[in-house]
């Protein structure tokens, strides 16, 4: 049976209970494909693959296999650490179909939507392989409260499903490189450390 640390979830703020924050550094291993990724999100944007007209912003990114299970290892690995879940895939299965989604904007090409990933799995999660200088912080919604952060490279957030959360515009023309990850379970995933249930 699962404690619930009622002391710790009391005296937590919602923002830091329902997002985890961890030193995640494979900014590095994306060095030669960042051009790849913006020209491919360039491109399907350009086409109305990608964007309001098509419904959603981001996209399956196609990289080396070996590249691919480093990044699903780092990221399977603080999951099974961090909760307790109940894999809907089992390992093999949910290393063979693991996909990165990517999203890229600047001033011009941008999309500030609040959403959430209810439909597609159970623990959310993004880290980014460029920064702007200025604006492009990522808010979060729980009921009527809300956070904004702003993300640092070689860092993942990781979040629940349900939460809300919109990325902000930001003020220059470099691109942004935001990748997103996600993790299902049969049950919802609960938090070894203090019992929360997300």
């Amino acid at each position: 049976m699962v404690e619930i640390k009622r002391e710790l979830l009391n005296s937590t703020p919602l923002h830091d209970r329902y997002i985890k924050r961890f030193d995640f550094p494979v900014s590095k291993l994306f060095h030669k494909i960042k051009s790849q990724l913006v020209e491919e999100y360039v491109m399907m944007r350009s086409n109305g693959m990608l964007g309001p007209q098509a419904g959603f912003y981001s996209y399956p990114i196609s990289i080396e296999p070996e590249l691919c299970m480093n990044v699903y290892q780092n990221f399977s690995n603080i999951v099974e650490e961090t909760f307790y879940v109940n894999r809907a895939f089992d390992s093999e299965r949910f290393a063979n179909d693991f996909k990165l989604y990517c999203v890229c904007q600047n001033n011009d090409m941008r999309a500030s939507v609040s959403h959430n990933h209810t439909q597609t799995t159970s623990i959310a999660s993004v880290f980014y392989l460029d920064l702007p200088e200025e604006g492009g912080e990522l808010d979060f919604y729980f009921g009527d409260t809300s956070a904004r952060l702003k993300p640092k490279l070689n860092t993942l957030y990781v979040f629940p499903h349900w939460v809300y959360h919109k990325p902000q515009p930001q003020k220059d023309s470099k691109y942004r490189i935001c990748i997103n990850m996600e993790f299902s379970s049969y049950d919802r995933p609960i938090v070894k450390e203090t019992g929360d249930i997300w």
